[in-house]
């Protein structure tokens, strides 16, 4: 599979430190957000750039809120006016230029529905009696390219997986709920409701739960291994996400199953088994406790002992397409998605750097690597960056 790469962007040293990195969905555009100053403190700077240009210059503490749009060319942002020391409104901008006026105290959420139409919802603040009196209403207001929908077009963003956002749509003036999720499906949820009030509406003839795959564990040999519709896997140490908990890839169908399975050298389990069966040893014999205890605890301490981080150094992921392991193992990897022709994405690193493996087919490395998505024509992109250069990664 080829990997083409084109610049997308460049990022400046002078805008202050990278914080954060984001595209749409086709990562045709790019949005930084840059920190200057300490960012525990309240008057740090926080700026953001899009495509290149500088659209927001702000304290930290004023709380900017932006969106990209669908197709990446559009990004609105909500900035708090401030008067006497005070919130008195939002101005809202699209491309850096003012768009509308915002008389909410506080904006909540502000999204696109479309490439042409803006929503956002808030309330009123305590302050803004006279407002909150007009508006006759002390709950969230909902508006849309600048007119209050509330109780006839509502919405409630949602995030589904690692990768999917999306909207409940509540469509109170067609009776009709819907979810549009960010690679343009849109699925139907029955009569107009809130988000949370789903359990008002429970089905009669409610779904069987589809078949879980199973974590089977051996106390004993510190072993793991999942069974999937009646079929084992590898034996690994542990089951890892991205260095986090284990989950679990589905394909469409759920007919394939992913997961990364984690190992340690076999010199580096059988000193962490020793250092344990030592633990437990001589935990009930004072003297022996006091002279080969803290020594142990020191070095496997898991915050500064020598003994842990080499241990940990051993550690290697290893993506699984049930029940097939791959033959490379990683020292970092995260299952991103099946495509639709059900090749397994990967976002893996090793000592030369991130790279985004489909189907054991490792792609360019990078120092760092944003947003790996799949393309509406069967296809995976990606945002690799090597310095402050950036770059937009098709692979097909």
């Amino acid at each position: 599979m080829l990997h083409r790469e084109s610049r997308l962007g460049i990022y400046k040293p002078a805008w202050g430190n990278l914080e954060a990195v984001i595209s749409n969905t086709e990562n045709t555009s790019l949005v930084f957000m840059a920190l200057e100053g300490n960012p525990s403190g309240m008057y740090a700077i926080s700026r953001v750039i899009f495509n290149g240009a500088l659209v927001s210059e702000s304290k930290l503490y004023e709380r900017v809120i932006f969106h990209l749009s669908p197709d990446g060319t559009k990004l609105a942002l909500a900035k708090p006016r401030v008067q006497n020391g005070k919130r008195n409104g939002y101005d809202i901008f699209v491309n850096g230029e003012k768009k509308y006026d915002c008389p909410l105290g506080t904006i909540h959420y502000l999204a696109w529905f479309s490439n042409d139409e803006l929503l956002w919802n808030g309330w009123y603040e305590d302050e803004q009696k006279e407002v909150k009196k007009q508006a006759d209403e002390k709950g969230v207001r909902y508006f849309r390219n600048g007119v209050d929908t509330t109780g006839r077009f509502e919405y409630q963003p949602f995030i589904w997986g690692d990768m999917h956002h999306g909207l409940w749509i509540a469509d109170y003036e067609n009776d009709r709920s819907y979810e549009i999720f960010d690679d343009d499906r849109v699925v139907e949820r029955g009569k107009a409701r809130g988000l949370m009030d789903g359990w008002k509406f429970k089905s009669d003839t409610p779904k069987p739960a589809p078949e879980q795959p199973e974590a089977i564990c051996d106390k004993k040999r510190g072993s793991t291994r999942v069974s999937y519709r009646g079929v084992s896997g590898p034996i690994f140490h542990g089951l890892e996400h991205g260095g986090g908990m284990c989950k679990y890839v589905y394909n469409e169908d759920r007919s394939h199953l992913e997961y990364c399975g984690i190992a340690y050298s076999g010199l580096a389990d059988k000193m962490a088994r020793f250092a344990a069966w030592t633990f437990n040893t001589i935990k009930h014999i004072p003297v022996v406790r006091s002279l080969v205890g803290w020594p142990l605890a020191l070095l496997f301490n898991p915050y500064m002992g020598i003994g842990h981080f080499w241990i940990e150094g051993s550690r290697r992921w290893t993506p699984v397409s049930h029940p097939n392991p791959w033959k490379a193992q990683y020292r970092f990897a995260k299952p991103c998605f099946f495509t639709a022709s059900n090749e397994l994405v990967v976002l893996a690193a090793d000592k030369n750097g991130w790279f985004v493996a489909i189907d054991e087919e490792e792609g360019p490395r990078f120092d760092g690597i944003e947003n790996v998505r799949p393309m509406k024509d069967g296809g995976v992109c990606y945002i690799g960056r090597n310095g402050i250069q950036f770059y937009r990664v098709v692979a097909k």
